[in-house]
């Protein structure tokens, strides 16, 4: 099972009993970096889906990207136009065109609202695990 430890902004995976930390600084330490293990950083990390090929994508909410992690354990940033299919991510509604300093766009609004598709996908994926590992 991976998880997406927002609060730690860390991921891990919990295996046989063991919980190892995949991706993320130590906990509770936030910030974007691309590396590998623990030399990447997240910052409040929310959502993670398991390719076909093993990949995870992770939705880094913090740093307002989506980033890959490799069976590896190597964590990259997509860039925009790969999930968009705009090659200018400045003309993309509410980016803000980037940011100073190398980073990607901070959103600072609010939040809440409704759960994303995901979480619901999410959600219904782990109850029907858990409903599958209980059978056993």
């Amino acid at each position: 099972v991976f998880v997406a430890d927002t609060g730690n902004s860390l991921i891990r995976e919990i295996s046989g009993g063991t919980v190892r930390t995949l991706a993320g600084q130590r906990p509770g330490i936030a910030g974007f970096k691309d590396g590998t293990g623990t030399a990447a950083w997240f910052d409040r990390p929310t959502a993670i889906v398991v390719a076909e090929g093993g990949d995870l994508y992770v939705a880094d909410t913090g740093n307002a990207v989506i980033r890959r992690i490799t069976s590896a354990d190597e964590v990259t940033t997509l860039p925009v136009e790969a999930l968009t299919g705009n090659p200018d991510p400045s003309s993309n509604p509410g980016s803000g065109g980037g940011s100073s300093g190398g980073g990607p766009a901070k959103n600072e609004g609010g939040g809440g609202g409704a759960p994303g598709w995901w979480f619901v996908a999410a959600f219904a994926a782990l109850l029907a695990t858990r409903a599958f590992a209980s059978r056993r």
